[in-house]
């Protein structure tokens, strides 16, 4: 029996941002958890919605769900919000031509997709990454 006056008792979440959202998105992706990751992904670009790695990693997640067209579109609007910044804007654009590059191979269009790999291998000549794929 409730006692008269008394509040009832709530369990109070601590509010998760941006950055924490995405890192267990990030766990759940290394565990295969994809519907999980996915879930932390779409969370963090609730809290951040102009957030271009969380699009590259939400994009991911679609391509290895085989939901290729909402892959290109995360790629898409990735790639639309690096224009605007200038902060990081070079490494964001190699993580972003190099998975614009694996939906196209996965979409099947090979010419566009080596596009992409060429122009992230500009960008950052060293890595092997780009040059295995090439």
């Amino acid at each position: 029996m409730p006692i008269e006056g008394s509040r009832p008792q709530t369990v109070v979440q601590p509010a998760l941002n941006n950055t924490t959202t995405a890192s267990i998105g990030r766990f759940y992706e290394k565990r295969q958890q994809l519907y999980g990751a996915l879930d932390q992904y779409n969370k963090a670009l609730i809290c951040k919605p102009d957030d271009t790695a969380t699009y590259i990693d939400r994009s991911r997640i679609f391509l290895k769900m085989g939901s290729i067209d909402k892959a290109q579109e995360d790629t898409s609007r990735a790639l639309d919000l690096i224009d605007g910044t200038s902060q990081n804007s070079n490494l964001l654009l190699y993580y972003v031509c190099l998975q614009k590059g694996e939906v196209l191979y996965a979409d099947g269009e090979f010419e566009l997709a080596l596009m992409y790999f060429h122009r992230a291998n500009k960008i950052k000549p060293a890595q092997q990454t780009c040059l295995e794929v090439i």
